[in-house]
């Protein structure tokens, strides 16, 4: 899996305990080069899936991120559960950095920095920061 979803994938995690029932959750949907934030309420929250009122079920994959098991071949494949606005709006603005990221990455005159510029660009990418995980109020 190489979407821009799965790169924030470690940057915001949450567990099913999270989400309550009947309240709001938040979807984030990816349409063709669209993201989203969608308002659900949540229907069941059982031992390992999450219900919505739709009956559309969502479980953790192995780095906490809440996707759809009833379509993974299908257009939900591109839904990411969220238990409250926080969480959904911080994953969608680091897919939408690491997109814009990528983009100027892949085209950029490298030649044109001087080797203070390069070498500090190495340093960021290369050291890891620890980022706070997203929390629901």
């Amino acid at each position: 899996m190489t979407d821009k979803f799965n790169d924030v994938r470690n940057q915001v995690k949450t567990v099913i305990t999270n989400f309550i029932q009947n309240r709001k959750a938040y979807l984030v949907v990816k349409k063709q080069n669209d993201m989203n934030i969608e308002e659900v309420t949540i229907k069941n929250i059982g031992r390992k899936y999450v219900t919505l009122k739709n009956d559309n079920k969502y479980a953790a994959d192995d780095n906490g991120i809440f996707t759809n098991v009833d379509n993974f071949s299908g257009y939900n494949y591109d839904k990411r559960l969220f238990p409250c606005y926080e969480m959904a709006d911080l994953y969608l603005k680091k897919a939408n950095m690491i997109k814009e990221l990528r983009n100027m990455i892949s085209f950029y005159n490298y030649n044109s920095l001087s080797l203070e510029e390069l070498e500090s660009i190495l340093s960021i990418l290369k050291n890891k920061q620890n980022i706070k995980e997203a929390r629901c109020q």
